[in-house]
């Protein structure tokens, strides 16, 4: 077992959070319904509610539980608990400006991609939205990362979370995510095409700062839209906005 594959201690801890989690991907949904789904018998279920409902964890409308805003609180405070987060955010606001696209932060936590923050304007986000946790070998920005880290790291991710597909086009195989981990280091950036969502393709970079913390920075888009001459402009500016983040944070180390 390794250290993404811990069983959790306390069953009632882990079932609250299984209930969260549901509500999150699914949104309002009332008693009958998530006892069902979780398979809990109704009382438990309502016991749980009531008890998240109680420390502002969820709220009860219409008969219906939804997440309440006391995560805010949370989600800022882990958000803010990267010492990197300002010059990122700094860097990444550049990269929108003169690519005039969004661009994407994310970050590696347990084997998985965090998305963190974005910048820029869009009329619809074509995968990410923020606090997604997806797996990394689907898009670029995590296939970045990946390229970030030693074999013995990326080994324990794809033990524990495995290479999933996400779409036909998904790599699914080890040997087969192996070169594409060595061309992203050969070329500076990963590119990816409808792994995650057909039609969509990405561009992203790594880099692992001094904290030890591994993050990825990309763009998503619209597989017809992207030319190999926009590639080439896109990938120019992350690898430059990630350099500028590696150097300045091991000046202030």
């Amino acid at each position: 077992m390794n250290e993404f594959q811990k069983e959790p201690k306390v069953k009632s801890v882990a079932r609250a959070g299984e209930i969260v989690q549901y509500l999150q991907l699914h949104g309002p949904k009332g008693l009958s319904t998530i006892a069902e789904e979780l398979e809990l018998a109704s009382s438990t279920a309502h016991n749980y509610l009531q008890t998240l409902e109680l420390m502002g964890y969820i709220v009860k409308e219409n008969d219906r539980y939804r997440l309440g805003l006391r995560f805010l609180t949370h989600g800022t405070t882990a958000k803010n608990s990267l010492q990197s987060k300002e010059l990122i955010i700094e860097q990444m606001q550049i990269v929108a400006e003169q690519l005039e696209h969004p661009v994407w932060w994310v970050c590696e936590e347990t084997g998985r991609g965090i998305f963190v923050h974005k910048e820029g304007n869009s009329l619809q986000d074509l995968y990410g939205v923020v606090g997604k946790r997806s797996h990394l070998h689907v898009h670029a920005p995590g296939q970045a990362i990946l390229a970030k880290l030693d074999e013995d790291e990326r080994d324990a991710i794809i033990g524990t979370h495995g290479l999933p597909a996400e779409t036909n086009q998904t790599i699914t195989d080890r040997a087969e995510l192996a070169e594409r981990v060595a061309a992203t280091r050969s070329d500076g950036f990963a590119l990816s095409d409808g792994e995650a969502v057909l039609g969509v393709s990405s561009v992203g970079v790594g880099l692992r700062v001094p904290t030890g913390r591994t993050h990825g920075l990309g763009t998503f888009h619209m597989s017809r839209e992207l030319s190999s001459q926009r590639i080439d402009r896109i990938s120019d500016e992350l690898l430059r906005a990630a350099e500028t983040i590696t150097e300045q944070m091991e000046e202030r180390k």
